[in-house]
């Protein structure tokens, strides 16, 4: 049989034309399909580049179409005797998966954005779950695999059988994991399904095939046409029946208790049934209570009884003090008209129950007498009660204010696993023909008749295939998954004990209410008594000359000078800063004053010390240009290092001529003055003569000039630097011209 391959885009070349003089294709269930050959790098003088497509056919036009792939390894191999190759090794696109970081779709702040969440991949991924929604094994698997071609635009597609595949299994938590990884732990838990590549159409077609669906082919054992068979039925692994314990732990207000579930299928109670025990995130529940107590209130038209008046003394318990007192009119403020008050606990927003917050207005009549029993005042007052009235009854309310499900159990897993592992599977291998048998690979079962009866209906999961395509020799292993360890129940075991909570996704309900949050309480606030309050306010006593002295704190005889500043104002103690005369010295120093709070423009300042009047130069604005001025002000000590002045918004301040200066030195241009040097001195502050604030002229030589070629006379040039009484350059004059010698004429 002739083979073709198809490189990239060009046309269908046989391996003979190619120069390939020998080529392998191999499958494998859950696993990467794979095609190798080699070219003699005589004839290859352009070696196909990694990632190159390529196609493996059985005609030059039309047939069936056996491989498809792209080049993952081209080595150089051999030596001079024997020629030197490049070795091709090309593997289909589901290899592709072990090299894809698989992520998951989180919702989560960006770095600039706190406000707004965004979308962001995850390396922190849960299997079993897409968004809120649960997800089987094979949809799953469907979701990785539509993750990788969405990713990388893989020439893959994905059959129906996929995503209708298997059913839910335990959330488990990876992370940094690849895109293959992810489905090979899906398929731990699927030991009866083959996933499986179907090349028919030319191109790749993912598929996921349950062992009861599997294609079925008979050999013939007679003839010869099978030869090296090896079976063996894998009784070991089969289960009469399946209990999966399941092991939960309930949070309620920070009490938690554990609790199992059992989920079974087949013969559960025997002896040799699967055990599985799997830890599952259990469930918080987050409460709240409150006690409440309510009174009824009383007949509040009943001015006289003494129930009205017990209520009324209960809330303003002053009234008893004064004299001859009585209930003119009671009004409330409510609209409801509740019946009853509450007099403890609080009313929170999640209680059902309706409430009010309203005033209760008792108008009464007093005297108030003095110590000696004569009248001071007879007068009416209203007293307002703020109370909360209620529908509410004496009890504790309770609700759940946040519920975490935690993870719930598999839907339909006991009954998977035990549909895996009843089946009787053959382990075991045999060589063939594929002229002779056909061309069988994973995606199918087989039987072997001709020969030992149990084989004829052993119906054995191609696991392997290897076809020598120079020869045509075809070499099956069948039976259970070794790459997935699924021979000896390890794939199983790792799938429950490898997993981890998947903590990252909850089923979250939530009532959406604040247990703090609270909309009333019961009051008892009244109007403060009259005679206590007027008393209060008042404070008098005498002297050492017996004179009575008033401190009235009357808050109704507080005014402002301007209406804008009236505002509420608390009288109490307060640090404040104020100027004192200390020897007939104006200092400011710190008291504690029964004062209002400030307000008005306030100025801030700090004193690291005693204030005092002291001479200072300050910086004024000088129509635009910036001078200082002495000025007397009231000030601390100067403190820190002394800095220049200068900058500002306005023209700096630009020194000026003084009016009187000194000169130095003393002696005019053109004299020779003095042979020794010259005494006199200048600084800036200061100046030669003694008690005289001036500025100083200084007279410098700026250059000499002597012209042979002219008159020949030696000229100096001198100028007058002038400095006011700070040392700062006020003017520079234009240059004077002194004779310092002339020529003499010599005989």
């Amino acid at each position: 049989m002739a083979f073709y391959l198809k490189i990239g885009s060009a046309d269908r070349e046989s391996l003979a034309s190619l120069k390939i003089p020998a080529a392998h294709v191999s499958y494998r269930a859950n696993g990467f399909d794979e095609l190798s050959f080699e070219r003699d790098v005589a004839v290859d003088a352009s070696p196909y580049a990694y990632g190159t497509a390529i196609q493996l056919w059985d005609a030059a036009t039309g047939g069936n179409c056996r491989f498809v792939g792209e080049v993952v390894d081209a080595q150089i191999l051999g030596d001079t005797e024997t020629g030197i190759v490049h070795s091709y090794t090309c593997k289909n696109l589901l290899a592709r998966l072990e090299t894809l970081q698989y992520t998951q779709s989180v919702s989560a702040y960006g770095e600039n954005d706190t406000t707004t969440p965004s979308s962001f991949q995850e390396a922190k991924v849960v299997l079993g779950m897409s968004g809120s929604t649960r997800r089987t094994t094979g949809q799953q698997i469907a979701d990785v695999l539509n993750y990788a071609v969405n990713l990388c635009g893989l020439a893959l597609s994905i059959d129906s059988s996929v995503a209708a595949a298997g059913s839910q299994f335990p959330l488990d938590q990876r992370e940094n994991i690849s895109c293959w990884e992810a489905v090979v732990c899906c398929l731990r838990w699927m030991a009866d399904y083959t996933l499986w590549v179907d090349y028919a159409s030319g191109s790749a077609t993912v598929k996921l095939t349950q062992y009861s669906s599997l294609s079925s082919s008979t050999l013939a054992a007679a003839g010869g046409v099978l030869k090296d068979i090896r079976a063996t039925p894998r009784s070991d692994l089969v289960k009469p029946g399946v209990n999966i314990f399941y092991r939960k732990t309930f949070t309620t207000d920070g009490s938690s208790r554990e609790q199992r579930f059992v989920r079974s299928a087949g013969s559960s109670s025997a002896a040799d049934a699967l055990n599985l025990y799997i830890d599952l995130e259990g469930s918080t529940r987050q409460t709240v209570s409150q006690a409440v107590t309510v009174s009824a209130y009383p007949d509040f038209t009943s001015l006289s009884a003494s129930a009205t008046k017990a209520w009324v003394l209960g809330k303003v318990p002053w009234i008893a003090d004064l004299a001859n007192w009585s209930i003119d009119a009671i009004s409330r403020s409510g609209t409801h008209g509740y019946s009853k008050e509450l007099v403890g606990g609080q009313i929170a927003s999640w209680m059902t129950v309706g409430h009010e917050t309203e005033f209760v207005t008792v108008d009464i009549s007093y005297e108030i007498h003095d110590g000696s029993g004569n009248l001071l005042e007879k007068a009416t007052t209203s007293i307002p009660i703020e109370c909360v009235s209620t529908s509410a009854s004496t009890k504790t309310y309770r609700r759940t204010v946040s519920y975490d499900s935690g993870e719930s159990i598999p839907d339909g897993l006991e009954t998977a696993v035990y549909n895996a592992w009843k089946i009787l599977h053959w382990d075991g291998s045999l060589t063939s023909d594929i002229e002779k048998v056909g061309w069988i690979r994973p995606g199918g079962k087989i039987n072997i008749s001709g020969s030992a009866s149990a084989l004829a209906t052993m119906g054995a999961v191609v696991q392997s295939a290897g076809v020598d395509l120079a020869t045509g020799e075809l070499s099956l292993a069948f039976g259970t998954c070794r790459g997935l360890e699924a021979d000896s129940l390890v794939a199983l075991y790792r799938a429950t004990r490898g997993r981890r909570y998947a903590w990252s996704v909850h089923s979250v309900i939530s009532s959406g209410d604040d247990a703090s949050s609270v909309t009333g309480g019961h009051f008892n606030n009244a109007a403060p008594s009259p005679a206590m309050t007027r008393a209060a306010e008042r404070i008098s006593g005498k002297d050492s000359g017996n004179r009575t002295h008033i401190i009235d704190l009357k808050p109704s005889a507080i005014s402002f000078g301007t209406s804008a500043n009236a505002s509420a104002q608390t009288i109490q103690p307060r640090e404040v800063i104020l100027p004192v005369n200390v020897n007939g010295v104006h200092k400011l120093k710190k008291f504690q004053v029964l004062c209002g709070e400030g307000y008005d423009t306030a100025d801030s300042f700090v004193l690291a010390s005693e204030a005092d009047f002291r001479t200072v130069r300050v910086i004024v604005d000088d129509n635009g240009t910036l001078k200082a001025q002495q000025a007397t002000v009231l000030c601390t000590e100067p403190s820190g290092e002394m800095s220049a002045i200068g900058g500002g918004s306005s023209t700096p301040d630009i020194p000026s001529d003084p009016s009187a200066f000194d000169t130095v030195p003393v002696q005019n241009y053109g004299e020779e003055g003095a042979e020794s040097a010259d005494g006199s001195y200048w600084h800036a502050g200061s100046s030669i003569t003694p008690g005289v604030l001036r500025g100083v002229k200084l007279c410098v030589l700026t250059r000499v000039v002597y012209n042979p070629n002219s008159n020949a006379i030696l000229y100096g040039f001198f100028r007058d630097l002038i400095f006011d009484t700070y040392g700062r350059l006020c003017s520079i004059s234009t240059e004077t011209r002194y004779t310092i010698e002339t020529p003499i004429a010599v005989n």
